[in-house]
């Protein structure tokens, strides 16, 4: 008896599974702050006038659909199944297109090519749609049985399909000449030419209905976040999209073709891994946390791994502030120096969100609406931002400008997911007595200072200074103004700032705090004078310890940062 040969269809039912289960883990463990990322950069209206916005652009029915899609990512796992099933019928439908045989593994490269192209942060959701809706017209127009009807709708159909998925509808026409030339059909090809020719020329005509640039109109009017530029990789994607039904038919041992499944999986896996962006993932998980205000969770991944660059080191440092653990604890973690509290402002949309964060638990109100105004102004498409409406909201709310914050609300409420807190705000317009109750809004309402003042950025601690000073229960805006001459290394001001009354309940003189007082102490005064009082003996002794260590020649700077790294006085000599 011959031995039982595997079935034709085993391997690609083997792919299907294996590349659906490895983009959802990969989007849902590795990447999930990604996918916040993509849906905080825009904002989906179920309104007539948005909706007809952008279906009056070219592949407005792919950007659309898209951006529909997009707002389901504030649910990470959510977001990764819907990314998972589009690559999966890519996938499928590509594989329907594509002879069986020994090169029929190559019908995984559109959906690689487009799982790599999701690792950017910057890929919208429009393209993979665009990709899906053109492999599925082709599979319907080229059901039609009669061939000259076929010819003419296929014909008819260019402007129609540019009009909804955009220059990506090229795959539908490339598909139908490609098969056209497979069969040698002369006629066909005559027709398919003509119709590709017509969805060449559309952009031409398209320049006089709408206001884009024609570059725009023949390579993308909404494919990418930087609207100036075209990301190559989805050209890969339409090449082999429509490339795949010329390979050769040839048969071969199905082991054979199994080791080239296995081959393409590898070379797919190596690529991801390869375009995997680690830093970016940090810095967003970092910020989403911010967002959310999951203080502790925040500070226990920063124990788990440091802080590495400014923003990251403004989310640590804000949730320390606000467990009360900053003057304690905040040179046990690294430190970009003031930067590292409040940075400087970068007309970008990711910085400035954060940084806003900070103003905005402080109680400088103006300054946080004004961060998150300019971070939602430099979204590069030019979209909204849900998150920032959220916050603008509320900034206005605060600040007793009810109907801008009517404005904002109401357009939230024509949301999936911010309509029940749109809904729940909306009676605190106009209320006062309810705003002042309110837990988060009227703490921070108490906060903001009773006359108006020029932010400068170079001023810091005098404008912390004056946030204090208008509410002196504000023990965030304390302590931010002691740990800025920390950082600036401005000791005679921290001495100075040590002399202010405060209501705060310390059991002791914050350890930072005592670190720092201690090492301006041995700097201005002998050896043997009274230790001023909130210094304990403990931080006397490891002063003592560090200055020794400092002494020593040569001194082994790694045994220093591994007794002293925690230190204010490590940072005090290294900064």
């Amino acid at each position: 008896m011959s031995k039982p040969s595997l079935q034709p269809w085993i391997y690609p039912l083997i792919m299907a599974c294996t590349l659906f289960i490895a983009v959802l883990l990969f989007f849902g463990i590795c990447y999930p702050h990604h996918l916040h990322f993509q849906e905080q950069n825009q904002l989906f209206l179920f309104d007539a006038d948005y909706v007809n916005s952008i279906l009056s652009v070219p592949g407005g029915l792919a950007d659309l659909a898209g951006r529909f899609l997009t707002q389901f990512f504030l649910i990470a796992w959510a977001g990764a199944a819907i990314i998972a099933t589009l690559i999966l019928c890519v996938f499928l439908l590509t594989y329907r297109t594509t002879p069986k045989g020994l090169f029929e593994a190559a019908s995984l490269i559109p959906a690689a090519t487009l799982w790599i192209y999701y690792c950017d942060e910057n890929a919208l959701l429009g393209p993979i749609v665009a990709v899906l809706l053109s492999l599925l017209a082709y599979w319907g127009l080229s059901a039609i049985s009669q061939k000259v009807v076929r010819r003419i709708v296929f014909l008819i159909s260019a402007p129609i399909l540019y009009w909804a998925l955009g220059p990506i509808a090229i795959i539908t026409l490339g598909l139908y000449l490609a098969s056209s030339i497979r069969l040698r059909d002369k006629e066909d090809i005559k027709f398919g030419a003509a119709a590709i020719f017509i969805l060449i020329v559309m952009p031409i005509f398209a320049q006089y209905c709408v206001n884009i640039p024609l570059e725009r109109l023949f390579l993308s009017p909404h494919y990418y976040r930087i609207i100036t530029t075209y990301p190559t990789i989805l050209m890969i994607v339409v090449v082999a999209a429509i490339v795949t039904p010329l390979l050769p038919t040839t048969s071969n041992n199905r082991w054979t073709t199994g080791a080239l499944w296995i081959v393409a999986i590898v070379l797919c896996g190596y690529t991801v891994k390869s375009k995997y962006n680690e830093r970016s993932e940090d810095v967003m998980s970092y910020d989403f946390m911010c967002r959310y205000q999951q203080w502790n969770r925040l500070i226990n991944t920063a124990n788990e791994r440091k802080p590495k660059n400014s923003l990251s080191c403004t989310a640590v440092n804000l949730a320390l502030g606000m467990r009360g653990l900053l003057a304690n604890h905040m040179f046990e973690y690294n430190q970009n120096g003031f930067a590292g509290i409040l940075p400087d402002f970068e007309r970008d949309f990711v910085s400035p969100l954060t940084t806003g964060e900070v103003y905005y638990q402080l109680g400088m109100i103006n300054t946080a609406q004004r961060y998150v105004f300019e971070a939602q102004e430099a979204i590069p498409d030019y979209q909204k931002s849900g998150r920032c409406f959220k916050r603008l909201a509320e900034t206005n709310l605060i600040s007793g400008n009810y109907e801008v914050a009517r404005k904002y609300l109401e357009a939230l409420s024509k949301t999936i997911f911010y309509s029940d807190w749109a809904e729940e705000v909306m009676p605190l317009l106009n209320n006062e007595k309810a705003i002042s109750e309110h837990q988060e809004y009227g703490r921070i309402r108490s906060f903001m200072p009773n006359e108006d003042y020029m932010f400068q950025s170079s001023e810091i601690p005098e404008l912390l200074s004056r946030q204090y000073n208008a509410n002196t229960k504000n023990q965030l805006a304390y302590e931010y103004l002691g740990c800025a001459y920390l950082l600036n290394k401005d000791l005679d001001s921290f001495v100075k700032y040590l002399e202010m009354e405060t209501d705060f309940d310390y059991q002791h003189l914050p350890y930072m705090f005592q670190q720092a007082y201690g090492l301006w102490w041995s700097q201005n005064h002998k050896a043997g004078d009274k230790i001023p009082e909130g210094i304990d003996s403990n931080t006397i002794m490891g002063l003592n310890q560090f200055i020794g260590a400092m002494n020593k020649m040569p001194m082994n700077k790694e045994t220093l940062y591994a007794q002293f790294g925690k230190t204010y006085w490590y940072y005090f000599i290294t900064h």
